[in-house]
């Protein structure tokens, strides 16, 4: 048989294209499913960022139905002040002068004041509607706000600007709540700095997000605020905030210049009123994420492919030297070969389910490290901002100190101010300020806190890390929860403050989850305060007490006992107390989980007793009982 000096040359060719052919198919395949793959991956993407700018709308417009409530709330406390009350109704009788009801509701508008810094001043008109007292910033007679006689609701009108300040004016009516009858109305000229922290945060929406808040009037938008970036609100803004009000339901909206999009408008309507709040942010700004995850998807996906590719080659150079001997073979012994070329593409079959097999794992492995990724993402969006509040409190702190510290040197060789610096310092109550400002810093402090922990919480699931354990001081525990439970122990119309008795033992450092313990604490002692607001409803001079009591008991147990001196707990409800969902407050108020979260960490995560020793009209006390080697 005659040797072709070429065959070699030709067999080498064929075993590069068939090597070619074959990368070239499987780079095309793999190209097309993944393309496939990220088109609905990125619309996801894109909803989601535009699911985030409505939520952002939907926590300012929930933030903003808040501080209305407030200060309708604020204003009907004053209203609702039993004695001014009388006194109104008997002036309105002729049974007292003007001088009596006067001086007697400028003393009770002037304690209201004092109560609260949002409130600039307040005029209380009689039933006639005649100014009878009037305290801090006068309030011009046009734009007194007096409810419709058949109303009860306190109302609110829009910004007003007295004095080069924005002001919200806010009429309450005086009701007797026998007859049902008004006797008067007090107008409150409410400050809305509190509001406008609440617009200008654009904390989350780069440089071009832009957040307003208007009314709508007569088919006129009016805005409340001046714009961020703009020197007036596009048309676009002001068209989604009229359709918002009109139709009561939150929109999205895509404005366009032309083919191309150029901003995103998402609106939401306040409730009971005509205002809305919008944000409108920049297209580009607001998918800037998704295209940068995009990139990175679609970076790591041709990697993939060519590492694929590149692996196909190699797996196929040598079945390909193979595949041409065999070839050349089956020439001179064709039956002879045909037993060893089944067996080839038997190896061949065994080759590619394992390539597969190969593939299904790792897109499962890739799945399970981009949840790792998506929620290390979220911890660090969250702790950027977070750091940067935590890294400037102790300076602030600092600050605060040596300017408390500058202002009493004044005070110490400035003994006799001028009059219109003493009349500023009763005004803003400097002495509180200086005594409350250290406090309020210490509990945004413990916010931070707070926020770390979560994050590290969101690190550690990142991580598949689990929590551990740590000595601690219970005692600082409890302090804490009491800092930022302080708002609820403060003095309110309606019951004293609620006093709180430490007997605290010397306890040795407990081994814990700090967290949770501290969770436990918080849920006994809002109950408690809930329980001691309902006991004061229905008897205004019962004193409020709750006693933190704590000591090392049998067994190097450590007990923490809180009592308080609510109406108790009828021994039927106690045997429910415990179970997941079950409480007594009225619907909205409470999920009833917090004594059945409390009771697993009690019990189950450290070994311990948490129960409930009560009886009705003679208060509540929960024992919560950890071992020392818990």
């Amino acid at each position: 048989m005659k040797t072709n000096r070429n065959y070699p040359t030709n067999s080498q060719q064929l075993q590069r294209l068939l090597i070619l052919y074959w990368a070239l198919g499987s780079f095309a395949i793999s190209a097309v499913v993944a393309l496939m793959s990220i088109i609905p991956l990125y619309n996801q993407l894109k909803k989601q960022e535009e699911r985030n700018l409505q939520f952002a709308v939907h926590t300012r417009t929930m933030t903003v139905e808040q501080f209305l409530s407030r200060a309708k709330d604020i204003a009907e406390q004053i209203t609702s002040r039993t004695k001014g009350r009388q006194q109104l109704e008997q002036y309105n009788q002729g049974r007292i002068g003007m001088s009596e009801v006067a001086a007697f509701g400028t003393q009770l508008l002037t304690d209201a004041m004092k109560r609260t810094e949002d409130i600039a001043g307040i005029t209380r008109l009689d039933g006639a509607g005649a100014v009878v007292a009037r305290v801090g910033l006068p309030i011009p007679t046009e734009l007194l706000l007096v409810p419709p006689i058949a109303s009860f609701e306190a109302l609110v009108s829009h910004p007003i600007e007295l004095q080069s300040e924005s002001y919200l004016v806010v009429g309450a009516p005086i009701i007797n709540p026998t007859s049902l009858q008004r006797v008067g109305t007090d107008i409150l000229l409410f400050k809305i700095t509190g509001l406008q922290r609440i617009i200008t945060d654009y904390t989350g929406l780069g440089e071009t997000g832009e957040t307003i808040i208007g009314a709508v009037n007569n088919n006129e938008v009016q805005l409340f605020f001046p714009l961020r970036n703009q020197v007036r609100a596009s048309a676009s803004m002001l068209g989604a905030i009229e359709k918002t009000v009109a139709s009561g339901e939150a929109q999205l909206v895509k404005v366009s210049t032309g083919s191309e999009e150029t901003a995103i408008v998402a609106t939401e309507p306040i409730k009971n009123s005509n205002w809305a709040v919008a944000i409108e942010i920049d297209r580009r700004e607001l998918y800037a994420p998704v295209n940068r995850q995009l990139v990175i998807v679609g970076m790591a996906i041709v990697f993939m492919i060519l590492l694929g590719t590149g692996g196909v080659v190699l797996l196929l150079r040598p079945l390909a030297d193979r595949a041409i001997v065999h070839m050349d073979e089956l020439e001179e012994k064709n039956q002879e070969k045909i037993q060893e070329v089944t067996n080839l593409l038997a190896e061949k079959t065994v080759a590619l389910e394992e390539l597969k097999q190969a593939q299904t794992q790792l897109v499962q492995n890739d799945k399970m490290a981009a949840l790792g990724q998506l929620i290390a993402g979220v911890a660090h969006e969250i702790n950027n901002p977070t750091s940067f509040i935590y890294g400037n409190i102790d300076p602030a702190t600092e600050y605060a100190d040596d300017l408390i510290e500058l202002i009493k040197l004044y005070a110490q060789h400035y003994p006799q101010p001028h009059p219109e610096i003493e009349s500023a310092a009763a005004r803003m109550d400097l002495e509180f300020l200086l005594a409350d400002f250290p406090k309020l810093l210490a509990s945004m402090k413990v916010g931070a806190d707070r926020i770390k922990e979560i994050v590290q919480s969101l690190r550690n699931f990142s991580r598949l890390d689990e929590a551990e354990m740590k000595q601690v001081d219970v005692h600082e525990g409890i302090d804490s929860t009491l800092m930022i439970l302080e708002s609820r122990l403060k003095e309110k119309p309606d019951r004293p403050r609620i006093e709180i008795i430490k007997e605290y033992s010397k306890l040795p450092l407990v081994p814990c989850y700090p967290g949770q313990l501290n969770q436990v604490f918080m849920n006994i002692l809002v109950n408690a305060i809930d329980a001691i607001d309902e006991l004061n409803h229905q008897e205004l001079s019962q004193p409020s007490k709750i006693l933190i009591s704590t000591s090392l008991g049998e067994s190097d147990r450590v007990a923490i006992k809180i009592k308080d001196n609510g109406p108790g707990i009828p021994e039927i409800v106690q045997n429910s107390l415990f179970e997941p969902f079950f409480t007594t407050k009225p619907v909205g108020k409470g999920t009833g989980l917090g004594l059945s979260i409390s009771y697993q960490i009690i019990v189950d995560r450290h070994g311990g007793q948490l129960r409930c020793v009560s009886s009705p009209d003679a208060g509540t006390e929960f024992v919560i009982e950890i071992p020392q080697g818990s």
